[in-house]
């Protein structure tokens, strides 16, 4: 009778030892699964944020390719250095229209970009640093006076613009010209 318990005994120790291996293979396993999930979502994020990126990127240049075909109106990045230029009502026209273009895309770099109520806390630092670089493009044109003008569609400035915007995005341009004393 011992013999056939120390036969059990055996068999149990057998199977506690195969038991762990097995355990092990299976946790060994999901680790990879979970750091194979991982990097791919990493990869995934940075091919996306790219895109992004590159989207925004070939409207911004195919704006600036459009107003540099209209030097006069003035809305390029890169401002003229001269005197203003008395503009007829349809080339005021047509620089609202291209300050328009501009507000589409900067609503979009701030849906896209913008870190939300916590700051760039929950963003990744790349995204973060991108939103920088927008929100200095947009201060940069709201210097302008023609810019604000078209904002306000030439009227008196008020908190609800009622443009076609997202709500967020034109409250964060009213904040923006409230700081600096605009509006």
């Amino acid at each position: 009778m011992s013999a056939h318990l120390a036969s059990l005994f055996d068999l149990t120790k057998e199977n506690f030892f195969l038991e762990n291996i097995s355990f092990l293979a299976t946790s060994f396993g999901l680790l990879i699964l979970l750091i194979s999930y991982i990097s791919s979502r990493v990869a995934e994020d940075r091919r996306r944020e790219v895109g992004t990126y590159d989207s925004l990127e070939t409207q911004y240049v195919a704006f600036q390719r459009l107003a540099l075909q209209h030097p006069k109106l003035d809305v390029a990045d890169a401002r003229m250095r001269c005197e203003p230029i008395e503009l007829s009502p349809q080339e005021l026209a047509q620089r609202d229209t291209l300050y328009m273009i501009l507000f589409s895309l900067f609503e979009r770099a701030f849906l896209l970009y913008q870190p939300g109520p916590f700051g760039g806390f929950f963003v990744g630092h790349r995204r973060w640093m991108q939103w920088k670089s927008w929100e200095s493009y947009i201060l940069r044109y709201l210097e302008r006076e023609g810019c604000r003008a078209a904002w306000f569609n030439h009227e008196p400035p008020k908190a609800d613009v009622r443009q076609d915007f997202d709500d967020d995005f034109e409250r964060f341009v009213m904040r923006l010209m409230k700081k600096r004393g605009w509006v």
